[in-house]
């Protein structure tokens, strides 16, 4: 958001026997009748003048030199008017409007866009960003930007951190940790609930939060630390990496497969290396 500035204020001043004092050797003679505009020569005794780099000028001259034009109505600027300015552009202050509602900017914030100005409600309306959840500006003078603001970019899409919320139990997941299922937010919770894969051992999901390192086998799957032999006399030791031989729904180490405790019939041995 931009802040307009005023021009300085050009003094207008009237010739009188007083103040319109010419210098011939070392007489001061006043001669009004000689004072004229430094352009068009007009006689300003008892008219009103401006000063500009030590030189006078009659005020249609003036406005006509050195005066701005309006940017809206195009008109110029008089010497009786307040000059208002923005990059390089001027306008009258009655003109210095808001292009969709019409209402003066004069002391207030507002923005620019295709060289066109607008009011900060305006301009906020048609070109803010707007949380993807709640549709509500990110309001351009305090919000400037979503990261800024304190807000959350999700897939480039821009929400308030009170609007970014688990898709499953509407959780607030501002700072938290949460993953995505068709590109909609879950927190770990509701996403191991509704999506991931159960653990055969602790039945717990596999939700890859931490960098969770897990086993696949026969569309069976295990966290890695749950990967462990279902026999009796090894005392459960860890198979990642190592072989391993399926017994229905048992996974063995080599020992403990040789072992008599499993009926050789119904044992479907599978040599595998773990990874």
């Amino acid at each position: 958001m931009h802040k307009h500035e005023y021009l300085t204020m050009v003094t207008i001043q009237a010739v009188t026997a007083e103040t319109e004092c010419i210098k011939t050797g070392m007489e001061t003679v006043v001669k009004s009748d000689s004072y004229q505009c430094s352009n068009c020569k007009k006689n300003l005794a008892g008219q009103r003048y401006i000063l500009k780099d030590e030189l006078s000028y009659c005020i249609a001259c003036y406005e006509e030199l050195f005066a701005n034009i309006c940017s809206n109505c195009e008109n110029t600027i008089g010497t009786d008017s307040k000059d208002l300015s923005f990059e390089d552009k001027h306008w009258h202050e009655k003109c210095f409007k808001c292009v969709d509602c019409n209402c003066t900017l004069v002391e207030k914030f507002f923005g620019t866009k295709n060289e066109l100005i607008y009011c900060e409600s305006c301009y906020d309306e048609k070109f803010g960003e707007k949380c993807d959840q709640c549709r509500l500006v990110f309001k351009s003078e305090k919000e400037a930007s979503p990261i800024m603001a304190g807000g959350v970019l999700y897939r480039n899409e821009p929400f308030h951190r009170d609007c970014f919320n688990c898709t499953g139990c509407k959780k607030n997941l501002y700072s938290q940790k949460f993953t995505s299922r068709e590109n909609q937010p879950f927190c770990a919770e509701c996403f191991g609930e509704n999506f991931a894969k159960k653990c055969c051992k602790c039945t717990k999901p596999i939700t890859g939060f931490g960098q969770t390192k897990f086993i696949s086998f026969d569309e069976r799957h295990w966290h890695n630390d749950c990967f462990t032999c279902d026999g009796p006399s090894c005392g459960g030791i860890n198979l990642v990496g190592q072989g391993f031989i399926t017994d229905k729904d048992q996974i063995l180490c080599p020992d403990c497969a040789k072992l008599p405790y499993a009926s050789p019939a119904e044992k479907t041995v599978k040599e595998q290396i773990a990874v």
